[in-house]
């Protein structure tokens, strides 16, 4: 009986053990990741608001006063709100209202397009604002 208790544990026993270095290359291997997270992240922070429209470019500072900026595409005026590193399309001339309707954005990358007005606003961070 007392045999039988013994088999039934080696048959449960691990396969292999980890020894102290795998320990250590498994938590070098954790810790590579980690920092190569970090590192695609850490520079794309929102920051910048770019507004385009045909005929200019505009950049506005994500981390300045509440504001509201109009710019002229070619329906008319569109009326855009940026406060709180968020930035949202408050009015347009457009038919549909698409571009008002998306509301607030704040991440990096995030877009408003108002097609029918020609108008295209994209939260930047300052790295992508050096490739354009």
């Amino acid at each position: 009986m007392n045999d039988s208790l013994c088999n039934s544990e080696k048959e449960f026993s691990p396969i292999f053990r980890l020894t102290p270095a795998d320990k250590v290359l498994i938590g070098v291997v954790l810790l590579a990741i980690g920092l190569s997270i970090w590192w695609v992240f850490k520079g794309n922070k929102a920051e910048i608001v770019e507004i385009q429209t045909p005929k200019a470019i505009k950049r506005i500072n994500l981390s300045v006063r509440p504001q509201t900026v109009s710019v002229h595409g070619v329906l008319g005026t569109t009326t855009i709100e940026v406060q709180g590193k968020k930035v949202r399309v408050v009015s347009s001339p457009c038919s549909q209202k698409i571009c008002v309707k998306m509301g607030w954005r704040g991440k990096n990358g995030e877009t408003i397009v108002c097609l029918p007005n020609k108008i295209v606003v994209r939260i930047i961070s300052p790295r992508q604002k050096q490739k354009i």
